[in-house]
């Protein structure tokens, strides 16, 4: 496997925000040629933290709507129409935005839901689920 980890650090009080805050992003690519990002971070205090990745990859095909996405997530967070996020996390299950056995990005694309129409897609936070240090992943 082809291994890039990427780190930073942020000290206490920098861009105004507080706490030291150390973030990791590792991407694996292994020899079947699955691409796995993990995000970790660490602050000595609370703060805020969004990580996120905005990187498009079409692994393939013309389009990926063919593709297979997972999401640990039972909830997502709706948007308004200036793409922010607004009121309480809302359930995936009977949505689209239920990813979390791998499901075809076109089959969750072609159907209706208002996010989606707002959005012109998936471009939402999945509030992910707590990590079960004894499950295997």
């Amino acid at each position: 496997a082809a291994v890039l980890r990427l780190t930073l650090h942020s000290p206490h009080g920098d861009m105004g925000f507080p706490g030291a805050l150390d973030v990791t992003a590792t991407y694996t690519l292994d020899t079947t040629g699955t691409l796995a990002l993990e995000y970790t971070a660490v602050t000595d205090r609370p703060t805020v933290v969004n990580l996120t990745n905005h990187a498009y990859l079409n692994l393939g095909a013309d389009d990926i709507l063919g593709h297979t996405l997972q999401v640990d997530a039972d909830h997502y967070l709706p948007i308004d129409t200036g793409s922010i996020p607004e009121g309480p996390p809302a359930p995936v299950a009977g949505t689209p935005f239920d990813l979390t056995a791998p499901q075809p990005l076109g089959d969750r694309l072609a159907r209706s839901h208002p996010q989606l129409a707002l959005a012109g897609g998936f471009d939402h936070c999945w509030v992910l689920r707590e990590p079960d240090p004894a499950a295997l992943r």
